[in-house]
């Protein structure tokens, strides 16, 4: 193996420290330096392996895994949408009734299918309600259905196929 000179400064007070740890091994200054640099070297290459080296890697990892727990919960936190103090968030509840399904079915609709654990927003409504008129159109009576619908504890709108056979 090559050797190279190599020269650095210290301070008196730790150059003064250090020759008193090299004496207390009967050791020169330089020959001590040296021991204290191949340690470093190997502990660095993985190829002595200490307590402490362990301990300072364990912590470098968990430091790692706490920035990506912090970068997991920024991202994961959704921001809160932007509303006007005034305006109410639409319901279910809130729709334009026409002639084939009143209020009162409606709600009755609603509120079993909330008891049922199904939470319509006004969207879900909105297509619920579109499903109801189409049954009209077929010429359903769409009052008798919700009925129907909330005696068999029915999570979705469908046509009984009893009520098929007998329009046939």
């Amino acid at each position: 193996m090559n050797k190279s000179i190599v020269s650095f400064r210290m301070d008196d007070c730790i150059r003064d420290a250090v020759k008193s740890w090299a004496a207390s091994e009967q050791r020169t200054l330089s020959n001590f330096m040296e021991a204290l640099l191949y340690k470093e070297f190997d502990r660095r290459s993985g190829k002595n392996v200490t307590m402490d080296s362990v301990d300072s890697k364990i912590d470098c990892v968990g430091a790692k895994i706490d920035h990506l727990i912090a970068l997991h919960n920024q991202a994961k936190s959704k921001p809160k949408a932007k509303r006007d103090g005034d305006e109410k968030k639409l319901t279910a509840y809130d729709m334009a009734f026409e002639d084939f399904l009143d209020e009162q079915h409606w709600r009755m609709w609603i509120d079993h299918l909330h008891h049922s654990e199904v939470h319509l927003n006004h969207y879900q409504g909105q297509r619920h309600y579109a499903r109801f008129k189409e049954i009209d159109e077929e010429g359903f009576n769409c009052e008798a259905l919700v009925e129907e619908l909330i005696k068999r504890t029915a999570k979705t709108i469908y046509v009984p196929f009893e009520w098929q056979r007998d329009l046939k």
